[in-house]
């Protein structure tokens, strides 16, 4: 609850009209869910899909020269 200038708990008043339609996710657990599927730590590299950032490595290792 707010506190006031002179240190009394106000009471907050809520003049919203729109009902919650939807449960607001847990933005730092998405984030971390996606960095977590980016960097496939918890599988063998033999294991891993073709994707994030094993997908990068493999598309630029090994480097060959073209010459």
């Amino acid at each position: 609850m707010p506190i006031g200038g002179n240190g009394a708990v106000r009471e907050r008043i809520n003049f919203s009209k729109i009902p919650t339609v939807i449960q607001i996710p847990n933005l730092i657990e998405v984030q971390r869910q996606s960095y977590e599927r980016f960097l496939q730590m918890n599988l063998l590299p033999s294991e891993r899909e073709d994707t994030g950032l094993q997908g990068v490595f493999n598309s630029v290792f090994p480097i060959t020269d073209f010459r």
